[in-house]
């Protein structure tokens, strides 16, 4: 990944002299949630005594250009680091911290510093000492003398903070109620502000050469003044280099635990990994690039895409390849909206024809301003996208021919990464240990390699568990809305079921019960049984629970056409698993809830029936009841294919191309309507 990054800094790095690595620095204008934003510069007025709100519209065509003009190069790295830049996403800092450590790193011939230190001088207030790192709170702007609130505010603020028994205001709780009483005060509504720029006498501090040239010290110069002699780990050039990587967001060696240092000494974790100067500035530049360019995210999950060229480049627009590449990783991950794009990107793909690349994807999660690295999954090529595209698409096809799904609910059968995220249950936290199998499945699709049937199923029946029991609570499955828990649960199991298919089709799943034919997947069979059997490859003790499924669907149906709204025949499977006596008790119940419901008099439903027994002769023992050793299932999945008959058979019924008419001499539809219900939703 190293190597990806840095000779993708080079290409954005390109030419010489300071501006043009200050612009290979800037990193994307900051999203907001408040419809039509603005930037704002907040202007001191030395002679006036006033602090002053200007706004500027930020259309999207001007987000670059207003990063670019206001040298946004992010804020200082860590959560507890000191505040300085001038351009910031914050007005708390602005307004107390920036202006004390801007003062305390420019150097002491700085013109600046001197006008800094006047500002200071005149304006600002100390709220007293502050404990530990908090410190850097200490010193506030006067906005009473300056005129941006109200000094009875102030005193209340204040007041809300003080520390009696030190006699200071304790400047961490202090800032952040100033900082809303100032943009209230200004009639600024903080959702729509990406970028805060502070100005001194109507003069932008970022476009003062002194703070230019502090960018650059803090970010690339400074770095160096501890450098000894050495081979750059990555370009392999004798020169002088450095072990300090603390200005990077990315973490690219173990510096916490001593067995990673070299010859386990806590001096030599510099012999890990050190930089020259020219591949140190790439780096930078390709962070930047990445971090605000290059993401993208399934659900819960973020990524980074790493993209590493292949080909000549001397004469490519880098970030509009980028954007290319983002996009297509994009339509993998994230299928939605794909189409809406795929004339735009074909028109742009042919500027880069002569392009190959892979792309890197690394997994993270941003804790307190921290930046911590989970996976990464590397050299995928183009080549494996467009053909995950290809099959996702397909797929989707595949759901709607064969569960008669309409047009406007496609979206959600695509059997895509999104789909892959709705289906394995995970506990949303920031430990990298609760997404680890998930991870790995996603790592598994990109690359090719095997996808166990096991830990799928695992996922599958834990899901059937979290819906039927409602336990949603801190993970990443959504709850449905009151009353359609039900559909939920069993659209779910049958997209899980199309989901087994599409990977025998890649060839990566292992371990799976299922015998798959040639079949043709296109084929437009509308909510037959036989045909989805088939698709999936059901073998016959799938089969049997697949049928018994379909029958207590029928129960189902049944009794809610009744009036019986719970349908108790529901409450007869153990959702937790069922092993052979389970399901030969439960096959009897349902026998006897035929009976009881008049349902051997409706053809279909005996055959249903009927196909169930003659699939169970083949597969079970009853004396003692056990599966056959050849046929032999956990009681988990039995539960998982139970309830993919009863999630096919009940679309069945709401299908409308499925309508059934009865005949004056049939049962009484009073007993069963298998079409009366379609506008009603638990069936």
């Amino acid at each position: 990944m190293l190597d990806a990054m840095v000779n993708l800094g080079r290409m954005l790095a390109r030419g010489e002299g300071d501006e043009n690595l200050l612009q290979s620095l800037i990193q994307p204008m900051p999203n907001v949630s408040g419809k039509e934003p603005y930037a704002v510069f907040v202007n001191l007025d030395t002679e006036a005594c006033r602090l002053e709100f200007r706004t500027q519209e930020c259309r999207e065509s001007d987000r670059e250009q207003i990063a670019q003009e206001w040298l946004w190069v992010g804020n200082a790295a860590g959560p507890n680091s000191p505040q300085w830049t001038a351009t910031t996403n914050s007005l708390g800092y602005l307004l107390s911290q920036t202006l004390v450590n801007l003062y305390r790193m420019l150097p002491d011939n700085a013109a600046l510093k001197v006008e800094v230190g006047d500002v200071l001088a005149q304006f600002a207030v100390d709220l007293g000492p502050q404990p530990g790192s908090e410190e850097r709170y200490r010193y506030v702007l006067d906005v009473v003398q300056l005129g941006a609130l109200p000094s009875e505010d102030w005193e209340e603020l204040a007041a809300s903070c003080r520390v009696e028994s030190e006699g200071s205001i304790r400047g961490k709780s202090f800032v952040p109620n100033l900082e809303k009483a100032v943009m209230k005060a200004a009639q600024l509504t903080a959702n729509r502000i990406p970028l805060w720029t502070f100005c001194i006498n109507g003069q932008r501090v970022a476009d003062h050469p002194d703070y230019r040239q502090l960018v650059l010290r803090d970010r690339v110069q400074g770095v160096f003044d501890e450098a000894t002699q050495g081979v750059c780990s990555a370009c392999g050039a004798e020169a002088l280099v450095t072990p300090n990587f603390t200005r990077m967001k990315f973490k690219y060696y173990n510096t916490d635990k001593i067995s990673f240092a070299s010859g386990v000494d806590k001096k030599r974790f510099h012999r890990n990994l050190v930089l020259c100067q020219n591949c140190y500035q790439a780096l930078l530049a390709a962070e930047a690039f990445v971090h605000g360019q290059m993401r993208t995210r399934v659900g819960h999950l973020r990524f980074y895409v790493i993209p590493e060229i292949f080909g000549a480049v001397e004469d490519v627009n880098v970030r509009e390849w980028g954007n290319i590449v983002q996009r297509t990783v994009q339509s993998v991950l994230n299928f939605e909206s794909v189409a809406t794009l795929e004339d735009e990107m074909e028109q742009i793909r042919e500027e880069f024809s002569n392009l190959g690349y892979a792309v890197n994807l690394l997994f993270h999660v941003w804790n307190n301003a921290e930046l911590r690295l989970y996976n990464l999954v590397r050299d995928v090529p183009k080549a494996r996208f467009d053909l995950l595209r290809r099959t996702f698409r397909r797929y989707g096809r595949v759901a709607v021919d064969l569960l008669g799904i309409p047009a406007s609910e496609s979206k959600y059968w695509v059997p895509d990464f999104r789909a892959l995220y709705r289906l394995i249950p995970v506990t949303q936290t920031n430990r990298a240990q609760e997404y680890r199998r998930m991870l790995q499945l996603f790592d598994a699709l990109l690359t090719g390699q095997a996808i166990s049937y096991r830990t799928l199923m695992e996922s599958f029946c834990r899901l059937i568990q979290i819906h039927r029991f409602g336990r949603y609570a801190a993970t990443n499955v959504s709850a449905p809305r009151a009353g359609y828990e039900l559909s939920q649960l069993t659209n779910d199991v049958l997209l899980a079921n199309v989901i087994l298919s599409m990977l025998q089709e890649l060839g990566q799943l292992a371990g799976a019960p299922f015998k798959r034919e040639g079949i043709d997947v296109e084929r437009d069979t509308p909510l037959d049984g036989d045909a989805f059997l088939q698709e999936v490859g059901y073998r016959p003790a799938q089969e049997a629970l697949f049928w018994l499924g379909a029958a207590i669907a029928s129960v189902a149906n049944a009794q809610r056409n009744n009036r019986l709204d719970s349908m108790p025949v529901l409450e007869k499977i153990n959702y937790r698993g069922m092993n052979a006596s389970d399901i030969i008790r439960l096959v009897g119940k349902v026998e006897e809830a035929f009976q009881q419901y008049k349902l051997f008099n409706w053809p279909k439903e005996s055959n249903v029936l009927f196909r169930m027994h003659l699939a169970f002769a083949q597969v079970l023992e009853t004396n003692p009841p056990r599966w056959k050793p050849e046929h032999r299932l956990t009681d988990e999945e039995a539960v998982f294919y139970i309830l993919s008959g009863l999630a096919f058979r009940r679309r069945q019924f709401f299908g409308k191309r499925n309508k059934e008419t009865l005949s004056t001499d049939e049962p009484s539809a009073a007993l069963y309507t298998p079409n009366n219900d379609v506008q009603r939703e638990e069936a």
